[in-house]
């Protein structure tokens, strides 16, 4: 440990700036003679005690001292601001001086204790040159008075803490704003503070009072005047009453957190505070709520997780005094129905009424749904819920309403608008009808995983073209891949544990039958036309049945016909004029990088390339299929982006081999530009991807985020696409 400075009367920066520059002196006059003058950072008169084990990070705002209080026994942490002034860096470059301001110490003894100040000054610290990132010299000098503050005493069943009548603790001098006891985590040791200590707070200038883990001998709960308090957090304390005179002594407070006590009804004083805007009830045992909650304008979030609610559904006006509460959990409860108890929650963004044994879903009239969630996993739910008991707006809310029985469900294509994903994971659905199929077309990503689904017949080929042509992002089971690689069977039992995708289904066993006659009497012409109808509409069922097979067969069949007029007139006969400079294939999974990278690059750069992205570019309603043979005859080039999702994904795959195809044409050899946004291995290739690799230079953009290297890969990039059709003035080359 380092000595004390000197005494008040002699220059004190002297020494500290010989700790730093030269050998330790034996005398106060040769430390007086060689300090630098801008070291002189302690002012005359300020009684200051050496902090040994303290280190500093450059460019962080943070000193850190392992040994603190200096003195102490079994010391413990500090964590002291920097306060340069005069906005100054602190740099490596010479001898530096600065003022400790922010405080805040943790010792870990019986459990964790941390003691916060804020915005006077703690004391000074000199950091010398020869600083890097990780070893940085530093001398530590802290006031006496706050030196002398031992850490708090765990096991005292006494009536205070420590002496808070301290200078340290004046209201006026300092802010002393943070005392919390296990206050980051709850895994540390049971404290046993007496809860009678808390009075002497009071007339502090605290801010916020964490106590988490108690065991203490009194439940009695005694405050005192704390005009600044903002957060009080009293959990698993065993205690049994609130004091009714809190809203008094806590005028300011907004965060109150009572969970895992043993208290029977909310507490009374609650109703008087009006600025509250949280409050956490959690592991109370309430069972009722016995009428309504006090009127609370400002409560924003509440809590009442696991505290024996079982009969909301018969007060409905319970929270009719808490018309702006955001955040509700009511979750591990009795609930069997809420009905319209909840009607009047206009602005809930996040419901939790999962863990209870709800029948039906309640009625709610949200009038702005912000992408919120709502929760009711582990029910007993049977079907879906219609947007129309939600809210209005479209695609902004996750429903999760997984562990239910939900089996089946009717309604509109529409019937959930709302929702933007939902999570369907281990119910029972066995059969997706195409009216259940199609409102999930609503919804932009659906979790299908565990449930008992029957891999066979119809339903088989339904789900596994629903899966080819949806775009709906069909979560299955983790470890990724494509959603019917992903999604596995049940039954029958031959094919149980298999994955939806690898079960061999026949197309054509599940074509429509023609309609039953109109009546015995017609006559044989009008039997031979209406024979005629049939046949004509079971070819149309057909075609509209295959027309995924249709559209591939007839583009496979356009490009060899214009590979073979190519190599007779040795050009492009397409005649197709390009509306996109590329066209691009990725994987769902690559999407953020796609969008948020690739595409403003080649949209926004000076070359202003054209690109087309099937989500926003498709013609709707026109099959898939249709729409990307379209987009690849108007693209003059198809970017590849490959990863492990992308070869995962069947669909991927088969839109690869469409592109692969317009290779035949010998004029449009390059027509196909592979971009490697992450290694592959070449073995797990598919052949003739490996064929492609192999022959052509491709663009690898493996290390996303490197600055530098994107710069080049998107060089190598623009080199392939060269340039672009659309801001050269010579139209013809493109």
């Amino acid at each position: 440990m380092a000595a004390r400075p000197p005494a008040l009367h002699q220059p004190v920066a002297l020494l500290l700036a010989m700790i730093l520059l030269l050998p330790p002196l034996s005398t106060t006059a040769k430390a007086a003679a060689a300090q630098p003058a801008e070291l002189r950072c302690i002012p005359p008169g300020a009684a200051t005690v050496a902090v040994p084990g303290c280190s500093w990070r450059q460019h962080s705002p943070l000193v850190e001292c392992s040994k603190f209080p200096p003195d102490a026994p079994a010391p413990g942490r500090a964590k002291l601001s920097l306060d340069v002034g005069g906005g100054n860096s602190v740099d490596s470059r010479s001898a530096v001086c600065v003022t400790l301001t922010r405080f805040q110490r943790n010792s870990c003894d019986t459990c964790f204790e941390s003691l916060e100040f804020r915005n006077f000054t703690v004391g000074w610290a000199v950091i010398g040159p020869r600083c890097t990132e990780r070893d940085c010299p530093i001398e530590v000098y802290i006031l006496e008075s706050v030196a002398a503050l031992s850490p708090l005493k765990y096991n005292s069943t006494s009536t205070e803490f420590w002496n808070f009548t301290s200078p340290v603790f004046r209201e006026h001098e300092i802010f002393f704003i943070t005392l919390a006891f296990n206050g980051i985590t709850m895994r540390y040791t049971r404290c046993s503070i007496s809860l009678t200590n808390i009075y002497n707070l009071g007339k502090t200038s605290i801010e916020k009072l964490v106590l988490y883990n108690n065991d203490n001998i009194s439940t009695d709960l005694k405050l005192g005047m704390m005009p600044k308090l903002k957060q009080l957090t009293i959990a698993n304390s065993s205690i049994l009453d609130f004091p009714e005179d809190a809203h008094v002594l806590m005028p300011a407070l907004e965060r109150l957190d009572l969970r895992d006590n043993r208290l029977t009804s909310i507490p009374a004083a609650i109703a008087s505070m009006r600025k509250l805007e949280e409050l956490n009830m959690c592991g109370a045992r309430l069972r009722r709520l016995a009428g309504q909650l006090p009127p609370l304008p400002r409560l924003r979030e509440l809590s009442l997780r696991n505290t024996g609610l079982c009969c909301l559904h018969q007060e409905q006006d319970a929270f009719r005094g808490v018309p702006n509460l955001e955040l509700l959990d009511i979750s591990q409860n009795q609930l069997t129905s809420l009905g319209g108890a909840l009607r009047g929650l206009s602005q809930l963004q996040y419901l939790d009424v999962s863990r209870n044994q709800l029948t039906e879903y309640p009625q709610l009239s949200i009038q702005d749904c912000r992408e919120g969630l709502l929760s009711f996993a582990f029910n007993h739910l049977r079907t879906l819920p219609d947007c129309n008991s939600f809210c209005q707006s479209s695609n902004v809310l996750l429903l999760d309403v997984e562990h239910n029985q939900i089996s089946s469900w009717d309604g509109s294509a529409d019937m959930l608008r709302c929702v933007s994903a939902l999570h369907l994971s281990n119910n029972t659905v066995s059969e997706l009808s195409a009216t259940m199929l199609r409102t999930l077309d609503a919804v932009s990503e659906v979790e299908l995983a565990h449930n008992p689904l029957r891999c066979a017949g119809c339903p088989l080929v339904r789900l596994q073209q629903w899966l080819v042509g949806t775009a709906v992002r069909v979560l299955g089971a983790p470890g990724g891949g494509s959603a019917g690689q992903a999604l596995r069977c049940a039954a029958p039992r031959n094919v149980a544990g298999m994955s939806v995708a690898a079960v061999p289904a026949d197309p054509a066993s599940c074509r429509p039958p023609p309609p039953p006659p109109a009546g015995a009497g017609l006559a044989l012409g009008l039997s031979l036309a209406g024979a005629a109808a049939l046949s004509t509409a079971a070819l149309a069922a057909a075609c509209y049945r295959y027309r995924f097979e249709v559209a591939y067969g007839a583009h496979l069949l356009r490009m060899r016909m214009r590979a073979s007029s190519s190599r007779r007139r040795a050009k492009d006969v397409s005649g197709t004029p390009f509306v996109f400079d590329a066209f691009i294939l990725y994987s769902s999974n690559d999407r953020p990088w796609v969008v948020g990278t690739l595409v403003p690059l080649l949209e926004n750069g000076p070359q202003r390339y054209r690109v087309c992205l099937h989500e926003r570019d498709f013609q709707l309603g026109t099959v898939i299929v249709q729409n990307i043979s379209r987009s690849m005859d108007h693209s003059r080039h198809t970017i590849v982006v490959l990863s492990k999702s992308f070869l995962s994904s069947r669909w991927c795959l088969w839109e690869m081999d469409l592109a692969n195809h317009r290779t035949l044409d010998p004029s449009q050899r390059e027509f196909i530009i592979l971009l490697e946004l992450e290694p592959l291995e070449r073995s797990a290739l598919p052949r003739h991807l490996r064929f492609l690799m192999d022959t052509r230079t491709y663009v690898e953009w493996h290390q996303a985020g490197d600055v530098q290297y994107e710069e080049q890969a998107f060089r190598r990039l623009k080199r392939a696409l060269g340039a672009s059709c659309f801001t050269c003035s010579d139209v013809s080359r493109c």
